[in-house]
């Protein structure tokens, strides 16, 4: 009755199992073990081990001898010739003949499979994630001071960090139109004397480049037919280069900067991926050069002021302390208002304005940027305001229409060329204005408009330090459109490793759980235990991917929901770290577009997110208010104060870019009452 219940069972099941008499031969067997150890009808009574070869990391003789003498029984993995994978049991099998052993293989091949699929998807996120990072700080860096030599250092070693290229170098064009290197990372210097010794360009691989405007790449030099007949052959191939690259750098006008080129040791092949991060790559690398070029024109300009009479030191003076108020300035707004306030005082002009092109309407100039220090012009201040100039019509519009100056040098003037300004302008006895563009390139990006109730004559210093300030002003505006244009690639790249997340990591984790539960109810009861706790480590792991993908993908705030994302912040805050978290706001927000929504919410999360980890903080203050014209996001803490931690990190840099790209001002400084305060302040247009 026994035997027929144990063949009953044997026969009823999937698993594979081998049932053992006392001297280790096959007793009973189920089919999936005579598929695993091709056993036929005739199997039974064959010693175990006749068995063993199916199986390639276990001595299954040894082991069923060592369960059998023992009692105990005895789990692995083991893998078969055939490249599948099994858990096996061996267990005592007591009877009245003796003791034998019965065997049980589980497949865990596809288990196994999805586990290394993890693994790889979860070192391919890995890597994604050391690049943005290795690009991120390339691009902070490149952003602040120092010299072009070291901007070429920082950008070649983040190309051979995220390539894994062996050497590298940048070429910049020279006046002749020419390639010559300005920076290069591992090149021999047999090759970098070659290149000196060249009465034309470095190589044809870079010439290709400059000549297409496109990127060249090589996979295997012994292949390639482009360096045929040139010297540059052999050159390569003593330097040790059997594969490379060359992308061509650009400033943001089209204009060709350069080559940033890679070369390999061994043949290489350049995946979209590569090629992709190269671009990247590229972008940066034509900002700093471009920005380095600039600042050097900028600083023979000044070079050539200084020389000139004593008449003009006053304006060279003007000149540098603008200069040193632009780049001090947080964003370029903040530049000009500068500019407007220094030439004023200086000058004696009673008022200044910035027209700016409306985001809505570039053909249309809005007042942005204002000045007044004299009361007796408040109501034509106050009609200044109120204006909007298309192009071609009143003297901002002509201004920025034609791309040079105007000047009204008398009462009459004055009132002809400011139009319906004339009743306003006529009350507060204005006597000169004059309206100059603000160029950055051939474009003009902004008018200034100064007026005085004194006579001013035409002053050719004046409109070359309004030259000068439009470059430096220029600078500024193409940082912070880099710094946007960065924070876009970021948003990009975070979406697709959102969907990576989703898509691979979130699927496989979802399916090794399934096949975990159907492991366990299918397996013995030994295994059951184990298989739970990877359905259980599964469900971990999908809780922690979605956690990464939403602190990866940042959230977009509708401008409606600042405040309730706020409190939710806060909340949370309070949840996971213990921190008391207040938040001070009114009962609508005073914000009206998403994009400044978020970048404002963003920035309140840093500041809690930094009075959590380095403040030593128990409470925090988040407040949200505005006034006429003015948006103020302030958050407080009462932790150890900005003086006693690390104040120049990469998460204050952060939020600083993040207030500029929406033309707002940062500060962070200690609190009154001990502490941290950052204070972000957005100025929006108003008619008062």
């Amino acid at each position: 009755m026994v035997n027929h219940d144990i063949t009953t069972l044997l026969a009823s099941t999937d698993l594979a199992t081998v049932v053992l008499d006392s001297e280790l031969r096959i007793q009973r067997s189920t089919a999936a073990a005579s598929r695993v150890f091709n056993l036929h009808a005739s199997g039974t009574g064959r010693p175990l081990s006749g068995l063993a070869p199916a199986l390639v990391d276990i001595d299954l003789p040894a082991t069923a001898r060592t369960v059998a003498s023992t009692l105990t029984p005895i789990e692995r993995e083991v893998s078969s010739r055939d490249g599948h994978h099994y858990l096996l049991s061996a267990s005592p099998l007591v009877t009245s003949h003796g003791v034998g052993v019965v065997l049980t293989l589980v497949d865990v091949t596809d288990l196994r499979r999805r586990e290394q699929a993890l693994q790889a998807s979860r070192d391919e996120l890995s890597v994604e994630l050391r690049h943005m990072t290795r690009l991120q700080v390339a691009s902070t860096r490149l952003g602040g001071p120092g010299d072009l030599r070291e901007a070429l250092d920082e950008i070649l070693h983040a190309a051979l960090e995220i390539t894994g290229a062996d050497m590298g170098c940048i070429q910049q064009c020279d006046d002749a139109g020419l390639l010559r290197i300005s920076g290069q990372v591992g090149l021999p210097k047999s090759f970098l004397d070659f290149c000196g010794r060249q009465v034309t360009d470095v190589e044809p691989v870079s010439r290709a480049a400059m000549t297409t405007c496109r990127r060249i790449a090589l996979d295997d030099l012994a292949d390639s037919t482009m360096l045929d007949g040139t010297a540059s052959r052999d050159a390569f191939v003593n330097a040790g280069v059997r594969a490379m690259q060359s992308t061509p750098l650009f400033d943001r006008a089209g204009g060709f900067l350069g080559i940033l080129s890679t070369h390999y040791r061994s043949p290489h092949r350049f995946d979209e991926a590569e090629r992709r991060w190269l671009d990247l790559l590229a972008r940066p690398a034509g900002d700093a050069i471009h920005r380095r070029q600039t600042e050097t024109l900028t600083g023979l300009a000044t070079g050539i002021l200084e020389q000139r009479a004593a008449d003009r030191t006053k304006w060279l003076a003007l000149m540098q302390q603008i200069s040193r108020a632009i780049n001090n300035a947080s964003s370029w707004r903040e530049g000009l208002r500068a500019t407007v306030e220094r030439l004023c005082k200086s000058d004696g002009w009673q008022a200044g304005y910035v027209y700016v092109p409306d985001r809505a309407d570039p053909d249309t100039l809005v007042p942005t940027v204002v000045y007044r220090h004299d009361r007796r012009l408040q109501a034509f201040h106050r009609t200044v305001l109120q204006c909007r100039f298309k192009r071609g019509k009143g003297l901002p519009g002509l201004v920025y229409e034609e791309g040079r100056a105007r000047w009204a040098s008398s009462e009459e003037d004055v009132l002809r060329q400011l139009g319906v300004r004339r009743d306003a302008a006529k009350r507060a006895g204005l006597q000169s204005v004059v309206a100059l563009p603000v160029r950055s390139g051939p474009n003009v990006i902004a008018v200034l408009e100064l007026v005085s109730n004194e006579p001013h004559v035409p002053n050719k210093l004046l409109v070359t330090l309004v030259n000068i300030v439009g470059v430096q002003i220029g600078k500024a505006l193409e940082r912070e459109r880099s710094t946007t244009e960065m924070a876009d690639l970021a948003w990009r790249e975070q979406q697709g490793l959102l969907h990576t997340l989703h898509d691979s990591l979130g699927q496989t984790l979802t399916g090794l759980g399934m096949l975990a539960s159907g492991l366990a109810r299918q397996a013995p009861p030994a295994t059951v235990e184990r298989a739970t706790q990877i359905g259980q480590l599964a469900q971990e792991a999908i809780t922690q991917v979605r956690q990464l993908a939403r602190g990866l993908f940042p959230l977009e705030i509708d401008p409606h929901g600042l405040n309730l994302a706020l409190r939710e912040l806060a909340a949370t805050t309070e949840r996971f770290h213990g921190i008391h978290v207040t938040v001070e706001d009114e009962d609508s927000s005073p914000v009206g577009d998403g994009r400044v929504a978020t970048q404002l919410f963003r920035i309140a999360q840093e500041a809690v997110t930094n009075a959590v980890k380095h403040a030593k903080a128990s409470s925090i203050i988040i407040g949200m208010r505005s006034d006429p014209g003015v948006v103020r996001l302030q958050i407080r803490d009462d932790g150890i104060g900005i003086t006693g931690r690390k104040s120049d990190g990469l998460g204050l840099r952060i939020m600083m870019y993040r207030a500029v790209s929406v033309g707002a001002t940062l500060v962070i400084e200690p609190a009154t009452a001990g502490g941290t305060m950052v204070t972000c302040t957005l100025r929006q247009p108003t008619g008062d």
